[in-house]
């Protein structure tokens, strides 16, 4: 009865193992994919980004909706076609960001650092960008009705 039992050992426990292993790997990809910086079309509304470093990020097609990135690092960070709807950017670092066709309708950008950021064809409409620094940001094609500006 124990080699019985010895054998079953040997043979269920690599294989829960294995099972577990597949497991993670299909259903728990997320976890294994290190997001952020690799983060394309992920749904972060309800993910806690605090004291995450965002700058470099890749952040295409990602739902930011909505979220509280007051003060963040987004240097650098690929935002193509991103959804910040009523995000708050307030004092965020978007220096040499790629914003071109981000969704920002009535972001708020107060105090933004946008320098060198590419935000053509970009949705800012009602957004706030008071005091925001648009030196070298390339606005093309940018939606800017009702754009907050004071």
């Amino acid at each position: 009865m124990r080699e019985f039992l010895r054998l079953i050992a040997l043979l269920v426990v690599p294989l829960a193992v294995i099972a577990t292993m597949v497991g993670l790997a299909l259903y728990g990809r997320s976890v294994f994919l290190s997001c952020p910086p690799h983060c394309k079309g992920a749904d972060l509304r309800t993910a806690n980004l605090r004291q995450v470093n965002l700058a470099g990020a890749d952040l295409r097609e990602a739902n930011l909706s909505g979220l509280n990135l007051e003060g963040f690092n987004l240097h650098g960070a690929d935002l193509f076609f991103a959804e910040l709807k009523r995000t708050n950017l307030r004092g965020a670092n978007l220096s040499e960001a790629y914003l071109r066709g981000a969704w920002l309708l009535g972001a708020d950008l107060s105090r933004a650092d946008l320098r060198q950021a590419d935000l053509r064809g970009a949705r800012l409409r009602e957004a706030t960008l008071f005091e925001a620094d648009l030196r070298g940001a390339d606005l093309a094609h940018a939606e800017l009705a009702r754009v907050n500006l004071r």
